[in-house]
């Protein structure tokens, strides 16, 4: 039986059938968590995708080397990025680097190939005012619509 277990001050784990899908979950398969690299929230009313291009001066493992003092080694390889009315009213985001160096490999598909189950990343997980993180893109485009209906449609406007 799977369960999902939601990960705030405390960890609370729920059948599947009833569980809520929230940021970020955990699957206990066989006792072996493995964290799923994929947004949620409670009621996913709306899906799209997002697309961004990295600044010229400085991205998000340049960040991170500068402010959280992170590896030289490392390179940030994941964003997950959670915003609620409570982190709106303070201009901030939560946001969740996933970080790793390549380990002696050519890049990070090869480690995660190599690695298997066992891949892991470091995760550092820190508020950001909304400058701060928009900050880290030259440009940035996020697209929502009920149930993703319209991602990757044409339509005309007037």
């Amino acid at each position: 039986m799977f369960t999902v277990c939601f990960l705030s001050s405390a960890v609370r784990c729920q059948p599947l059938s009833r569980a809520l899908a929230f940021f970020t979950f955990l699957i206990n398969i066989e006792g072996l968590f493995m964290t799923i690299f994929e947004p949620g929230v409670q009621y996913k009313d709306l899906n799209g995708g997002v697309h961004a291009d990295r600044d010229d001066t400085q991205d998000a493992t340049d960040y991170l080397r500068q402010h959280h003092n992170i590896p030289q080694d490392h390179f940030v390889f994941g964003i997950q990025v959670y915003s609620s009315v409570h982190h709106v009213r303070d201009n901030t985001l939560s946001v969740r680097f996933l970080h790793s160096n390549v380990a002696g490999y050519e890049n990070i598909q090869q480690k995660m190939v190599a690695e298997g189950a066992e891949f892991t990343l470091n995760e550092l997980e820190i508020g950001m005012s909304y400058k701060e993180f928009f900050g880290l893109f030259k440009r940035f485009s996020l697209t929502l619509s009920p149930n993703g209906l319209l991602e990757g449609k044409s339509y005309k406007t007037v």
